[in-house]
Formats: C-alpha cells, sequence, structure tokens
C-alpha cells in the first residue's frame, strides 16, 4: 500500500507527502533520499539557512529531517528560527551520536524527535509515519517492506 494511502491528509489522488532534507554529509544525503524515494514522497533538498526556511514557510512542506551542522547554517538554530516564525511542521534532527547532550541539543531546540546515524530504512519510515501520525492500523511497519 503507498505511503500516502496510510494517512487520512494525503489520500486524495496525486497527493504526495514533501520532505525538506537539510544535511551537510553528501553520503548521508544520498542515503536517506534513496531510502525516501517513493512515489507518495517529494524529497526537497535545502542548501542553506535562507532556502531551508523559505521552502518551510511555503506551506508545501509536511516534514523536515536536518542536520545538526547543515551547510552553511546551524541546525538548531534553523529550527529555532522556523518555529519562532510559527511553523509546527515536525522537525527531525539527524545526529551522529545518541550522546545524551547531542539528544537534549536537540528537544531543546524545537526538534519533534531525532534520528541517529547510521540511518536504516526501517527506523527513517517509522519516524516519518509516527511524526506525521499515520492511523493507528498502518504504524506497525513490516520489516519485509522496509528492510534495513
Amino acid at each position: 500500500m503507498p505511503l500516502t494511502q496510510r494517512h487520512k491528509k494525503y489520500r486524495s489522488p496525486g497527493n504526495t507527502i514533501s520532505v525538506l532534507l537539510i544535511e551537510d554529509d553528501p553520503k548521508t544525503r544520498l542515503l536517506i533520499s534513496f531510502h525516501l524515494n517513493d512515489p507518495s514522497l517529494d524529497v526537497e533538498i535545502a542548501n542553506n539557512e535562507d532556502q531551508a526556511t523559505e521552502q518551510a514557510a511555503s506551506g508545501k512542506i509536511d516534514m523536515i529531517f536536518t542536520g545538526i551542522k547543515p551547510p552553511e547554517m546551524d541546525g538548531a538554530g534553523l529550527v529555532e528560527r522556523i518555529r519562532s516564525e510559527g511553523l509546527t511542521i515536525p522537525v527531525i534532527a539527524i545526529i551522529e551520536t545518541s550522546d545524551r547532550d547531542a539528544i537534549i541539543n536537540c528537544i531543546d531546540s524545537g526538534c519533534d524527535g531525532y534520528i541517529i546515524k547510521p540511518i536504516l530504512k526501517k527506523e527513517l519510515y517509522r519516524v516519518l509515519e509516527r511524526s506525521l501520525q499515520f492511523d493507528s492500523e498502518y504504524v506497525k511497519l513490516s520489516s519485509d517492506r522496509y528492510g534495513n
């Protein structure tokens, strides 16, 4: 079943979920883009803080994945800027460690959650579905469909 069919908001034909990806590491950016290669997802990439804020404020973005040290910007500062503009888009931090201070910093800056590198497809989809509050009967993922 397409990802969009599992969320009430996106069930109309042709609807997609727009994800904004802000990540400085090219390998991680490529891996996440590859994992999110789904016909029901539209992945956009921001290259700087102004572009990221503009895309987030456009009203077309449903969710944001951001590195803590994205290119030409401060990840925590970006999240604070997005929140100060009243945007409630789910923001998930991409962090390199399970260090408690890094996790606390993510949450304190206004992130809704975090995902730790290395990024597994199964975990990426769990975070995506949980953050967008998918219908409860569809939240349970099959490891066959989403594998690592």
